[in-house]
């Protein structure tokens, strides 16, 4: 395996109308990602609900391309799952595998409705079950606690007031490590 292949992060975003709940999304890019943005490539795998509101959920694939995380000003912060050991074309074949559709690829109970979250368990164990990620893989809960608790963090220290004065850029976060860096 390339020592220069591309990362996977889990991304969590604000949700304006709802500031106690995030949107999730899944997103790639090198290694390497504050280097020019001209040789940067990142994109954003996420589902977006397109059903009206109080039925059945319909979700809709969505893929986004950025050269910089300055053009997604809602993230609050990445958590870096693994390095992706497939091309880029088989990683987005599973990825577009796993359901939207309620009941087919994605667990769900039967008084939930299907949102990002699931989407992103059903790939993250669609991506263990073909090898697709360079371990340490953590499980989906292991993922989802570090993540969350990195959020609280940033939160707690101030970093979305007015008044922060640290570090600007996306935080970052490696998994198991604690190690946090801040990328533009």
């Amino acid at each position: 395996m390339g020592r220069n292949k591309p990362r996977l992060y889990l991304a969590i975003y604000e949700q304006p109308d709802n500031p106690k709940q995030y949107r999730l999304a899944l997103i790639v890019c090198p290694k390497h990602h504050n280097t020019s943005s001209r040789s940067r490539h990142i994109k954003r795998y996420q589902i977006t609900d397109i059903g009206p509101a109080g039925q059945d959920s319909q979700c809709r694939y969505e893929q986004t391309v950025m050269s910089s995380f300055k053009e997604d000003p809602q993230i609050l912060v990445l958590f870096r799952l693994g390095k992706i050991k497939l091309s880029m074309e088989q990683f987005e074949t599973i990825l577009s595998e796993v359901s939207t559709n309620s009941g087919h690829g994605v667990p769900k109970s039967q008084n939930e409705e299907l949102h990002d979250e699931l989407w992103i368990r059903a790939v993250m164990a669609a991506l263990e079950a073909r090898g697709a990620l360079a371990p340490p893989l953590p499980t989906w809960h292991e993922a989802r606690k570090e993540a969350y608790n990195f959020v609280q963090e940033e939160l707690t220290a101030g970093r979305w007031s007015s008044a922060w004065k640290g570090e600007t850029g996306v935080p970052l976060r490696y998994f198991g490590s604690g190690l946090t860096v801040y990328i533009e």
